[in-house]
């Protein structure tokens, strides 16, 4: 009899949580299925945009076509990123640091101007507010280099020491009979910063002399309401504005120009530069102008002797208006680019980097960036 009434309790307890059971079993399937209606329906929205980008890719090449302009599909897909502007401002501690890494004895530091001037027992370096830098030193404690490989990793250990972080695809050496010739291109974010570029010349007995123009403050990140909602399309359209006979547009990548500043205050314009058949050219995205490559100092790539890095600082905005290098306040945000207030501390502390122990700490961590960039 009691055995009875159990079982007849246990199926009574079991009858009430079935529903229960099912209620949640259902639930969860309906959850599931929503979910993949959702991801079905972000997939069909994706695959729509992405059709839509190519049909619309399609009917410019059409279009261009017709009015004898050659463009890629490769193009638009190098445009699908719109550069981001920057604003900088010259560290003052990062500059004597790369004086006292180039100096030894006794350092004296000298103001002229808008110029530094620090002065060792090997040689001067001068930098001044405009990233213009100057240097003549005689490095004993430096191997000579033998080769173009080794010239690139001298300058490269030589950058890393002073605290300057720049990858060895930036460098590029070549050699004569007076000695190697190195260049080193600035970038930003890995996107070339056109007419930033130090010329570093290595003479017999180690005698450096190096010139250029060198924006060697923190780059922040420059909000401007134009390039939100700005495309390839209007950034075409805008090149060919200005250049209705471009003819066959071989490539486009992004880019910087310098904006003229002072007061050791810099701010970097985005900009598209166009490859076609009849040269090089440069579109301020903020403005539309678009001037030759060579106006503005612009620099080969490839390591060519003759062009490699001779962007220096009289070159930089060279042969274009205040109107090519002056963003527009009306597209920029709440303040123009030249109001932007300075993300970077004032209070810098003197280092000393003349330390003997600091200076193979510093030896040391360039070894060690050199084998993991190799």
């Amino acid at each position: 009899m009691k055995l009875w009434k159990k079982r007849q309790d246990k199926q009574q307890k079991t009858a009430g949580i079935r529903p229960w059971g099912g209620v949640k079993n259902t639930a969860i399937a309906v959850l599931l299925g929503v979910n993949l209606v959702l991801l079905a329906a972000l997939g069909c929205a994706k695959g729509y945009d992405t059709w839509i980008r190519h049909k619309t890719h399609q009917q410019l090449d059409s279009m261009l076509a017709k009015q004898g302009i050659l463009c890629g599909s490769s193009v638009y897909r190098a445009m699908e990123n719109v550069p981001q502007a920057y604003t900088l401002r010259a560290d003052e501690n990062a500059e004597k640091q790369l004086a006292f890494a180039l100096l030894s004895g006794d350092i004296q530091t000298e103001a002229k101007g808008n110029t530094v001037v620090w002065s060792g027992d090997n040689g001067t370096v001068s930098w001044s507010q405009s990233g213009k830098l100057d240097a003549s030193v005689q490095l004993s404690d430096v191997e000579a280099p033998q080769d173009t490989d080794q010239a690139v990793k001298v300058v490269f250990e030589l950058l890393q020491k002073a605290g300057f972080s720049v990858p060895k695809k930036q460098i590029a050496a070549t050699q004569d009979n007076t000695g190697f010739a190195v260049s080193v291109q600035q970038e930003i974010e890995g996107t070339e910063l056109i007419g930033c570029s130090l010329d570093i010349s290595i003479a017999p007995d180690n005698i450096f002399t190096i010139t250029g123009t060198w924006c060697d403050g923190t780059a922040q990140p420059l909000e401007i309401r134009a390039l939100e909602t700005y495309s390839e399309q209007q950034a075409l359209f805008q090149f060919l504005a200005a250049k209705s006979g471009a003819g066959q547009i071989l490539n486009v990548q992004a880019a910087y120009v310098l904006s003229d500043r002072s007061g050791g205050r810099f701010a970097t314009i985005p900009c598209w530069r166009f490859s076609t058949d009849q040269g090089d050219y440069i579109l301020n995205i903020l403005t539309g102008k678009v001037v030759t490559a060579e106006s503005i100092g612009e620099t080969s790539q490839s390591g060519d002797a003759n062009g490699a890095g001779s962007g220096s600082a009289p070159d930089a905005g060279s042969g274009t208006s205040a109107a090519w290098t002056q963003p527009d306040t009306d597209t920029d945000s709440e303040q123009p680019v030249s109001d932007v207030a300075d993300t970077n501390t004032e209070n810098q502390t003197d280092s000393g980097t003349s330390d003997a122990a600091s200076s193979q700490n510093g030896t040391d961590a360039a070894d060690n960036a050199w084998n993991a960039e190799g």
